[in-house]
């Protein structure tokens, strides 16, 4: 009934522990079935919670930094979500969505 912590990742903060902790229990929940390691299941919850959030605005910076990391990735097509983090548009496509 209890967890003691002897370290954490230099990206976390004290502030998001209870976060991560949530994701990885709402992790467990939905992927008993699936055969994950606890390390990568740890991995996945500190992704999902540590994630950059929709909507914040980025420096030029953060954003060079980000893609950098991102193509560093071992699989840097698809995020711990398994939802795409790369798609093509088609110029029709561009063009019917930015310039109304």
């Amino acid at each position: 009934d209890n967890i003691e912590i002897t370290g954490i990742p230099p990206e976390c903060s004290v502030e998001n522990l209870q976060n991560i902790f949530d994701e990885i229990l709402e992790q467990e929940k939905k992927e008993e079935e699936l055969n994950i390691s606890v390390n990568n299941k740890i991995a996945i919850a500190l992704a999902r919670s540590l994630a950059i959030k929709k909507g914040k605005k980025l420096e030029q910076e953060e954003i060079q930094l980000l893609v950098k990391n991102l193509f560093a990735c071992n699989l840097p097509t698809i995020s711990p979500n398994s939802k795409p983090t790369i798609i093509n548009l088609a110029i029709n496509d561009i063009t019917k969505h930015f310039l109304k």
